[in-house]
């Protein structure tokens, strides 16, 4: 499943502390009793090398991109200014960018790059990295309905039905509008229009 960024970067109290039960097991009998986030992350701060070590360790364990997103938000909310945390994140995102599946690589690289998600969206369309149809599904995702539209429009095909139905569940009325836009589309084709080489479907990796 695949949080919107909104969602996944927003750190409560026990999120905090779920992340610290992974990392260290033994840790502090502080952690358990603190009710501030200010004051756990200040006791974090002040024993940073440890944590730091800790985190980075479990990091390298994890082999599930939906749980390595989660540490990558931990890791980033904790220590985003440390020089080791840019470095892997530099390097992470060149790896990501060269091998990951497309839904993992939005999913990654979203928490990488210096820019916000939607740029980044458009920067993976331009690059090809992802479809029209993988942006719009992205873009619903953090509820860009906008974006998604715009993308859906630029699909040479009609795209899978469960992203237009997704799509419906935001817009209804831009719905109709696509579902009209694509039946010209394929009147045109068949009354000797242009033909359409660029194919844009939903990918089977999301």
């Amino acid at each position: 499943m695949l949080e919107s960024y909104k969602e996944i970067t927003s750190i409560s109290l026990n999120k905090l502390k779920d992340y610290l039960d992974v990392i260290d097991v033994y840790h502090d009998s502080f952690i358990d009793t603190c009710r501030s986030q200010k004051k756990i992350e200040g006791y974090i701060k002040a024993h940073q090398k440890k944590y730091l070590g800790l985190a980075l360790k479990k990091l390298y364990e994890i082999d599930d991109m939906q749980c390595l997103e989660n540490h990558l938000v931990m890791i980033e909310y904790l220590f985003g200014e440390h020089p080791r945390i840019q470095s892997l994140n530099k390097n992470l995102c060149n790896y990501m960018l060269h091998n990951g599946s497309p839904l993992d690589v939005y999913r990654i690289v979203r928490h990488l790059m210096p820019f916000s998600y939607l740029a980044l969206i458009s920067l993976l369309v331009d690059k090809e990295v992802i479809t029209y149809a993988q942006a719009a599904y992205f873009s619903l995702v953090e509820e860009d309905i906008e974006g998604a539209y715009e993308y859906l429009e630029n699909c040479e095909v009609e795209p899978d039905e469960s992203l237009l139905n997704l799509y419906a569940s935001y817009d209804l009325i831009g719905y109709f509008q696509l579902v009209d836009h694509y039946s010209k589309k394929v009147s045109y084709q068949v009354s000797g229009g242009i033909r359409w080489e660029k194919k844009c479907g939903l990918s089977s990796h999301y």
